[in-house]
């Protein structure tokens, strides 16, 4: 049996809104690894470094995305970087687009049970390689800025579940539709900012020029509410993709309607960029999310580049890399 930690945020989701959760993960894990509540970073760093030690090789990780990158941060700061541990996402935050992307749906009590039933069958784990991103020296795998980091910080403050949040969103939307007459929200999420955008990709680097409401990257497929807004990195991990719109007003509100709906996402007006790295100006220092988290760069340059490659495992099948 391979060594197995696991690790939960106490302040994500499942554990405020059931305080029993951990007793029931404990129970669950039982004889078969290690358990750990993480209150700070301080508590996450000395966990991490123990099971590096200890040789643990397999991490559970329970809470959301922003839980998730900062784990794997950790991992990557107390593991060699050749014997990273596979990582078992068992969600239980307020945002779990990387769950999403790997096909881990659930409660962690049960995607926990599911798993160690897995590991006693002796079946091969199904395992995918995903590719992350570093961002000022943190893990993620979803960065946005602009209207994205906005609509983020007005979810956090209403304190909405995500039924409300896509409410919230298609209102926004109609908003716009209606070029911000109805209730005015549009705007505040369509602002335009000037970005200087330096470009590497395969050897070759260029500068772009761009004004645009909302800018994302990323290097997983999904996008909030299981849309495939990057299909082409389902099966690649040798470059992010970055996305920005041209347009403003009514005509960006179509346009990105357009491409959700569309299976081809190749919308003229919504530029793709295929990166190894980026480096971004904007005219003063900007807030920025990455998984969920929103943080303010400290200068006016944030560089986002390709991190390590994690190996997540799933006992539901393989969905990404295949």
């Amino acid at each position: 049996m391979p060594g197995i930690g696991i690790i939960s945020n106490p302040h994500a989701k499942i554990n405020r809104t059931d305080p029993e959760h951990n007793t029931l993960i404990w129970y669950v894990l039982g004889n078969s690894g290690q358990f750990e509540v993480t209150s700070s970073l301080g508590d996450l760093a000395k966990v991490c470094e123990n099971f590096s030690s200890r040789g643990i090789d397999h991490v559970g990780i329970i809470g959301g995305d922003g839980t998730v990158s900062r784990t794997l941060s950790a991992l990557m700061r107390t593991y060699p970087a050749e014997s990273l541990p596979r990582i078992l996402v068992l969600r239980g935050g307020t945002v779990n687009v990387l769950a999403t992307n790997l096909g881990i749906y659930g409660k962690p009590k049960d995607i926990l049970a599911d798993f160690l039933d897995f590991l006693h069958s002796n079946n091969p784990l199904h395992e995918m390689p995903v590719r992350s991103l570093i961002v000022e020296n943190e893990i993620g795998f979803l960065f946005g800025s602009g209207g994205a980091v906005r609509f983020l910080e007005a979810f956090y403050e209403n304190k909405t579940s995500a039924a409300g949040a896509g409410k919230f969103f298609a209102r926004i939307l109609v908003d716009g539709l209606a070029g911000g007459h109805l209730t005015g929200e549009f705007k505040n999420f369509s602002a335009p900012e000037h970005l200087s955008i330096e470009v590497v990709h395969k050897n070759h680097t260029k500068t772009i020029e761009v004004d645009t409401p909302v800018f994302l990257a990323s290097s997983v497929p999904k996008i909030p509410y299981g849309l495939e807004f990057f299909p082409e990195l389902s099966s690649s991990t040798d470059s992010g993709q970055a996305v920005y719109a041209e347009a403003q007003g009514r005509r960006l509100v179509q346009d990105v309607v357009v491409s959700l709906l569309s299976k081809d996402k190749s919308h003229p007006n919504l530029k793709k960029i295929a990166f190894e790295e980026l480096r971004i100006r904007s005219q003063t220092p900007t807030k920025y999310t990455l998984d969920g988290e929103i943080m303010t760069s400290t200068t006016d340059k944030i560089t986002i580049k390709l991190g390590p490659i994690f190996r997540f495992c799933s006992p539901y099948g393989k969905i990404l890399g295949t």
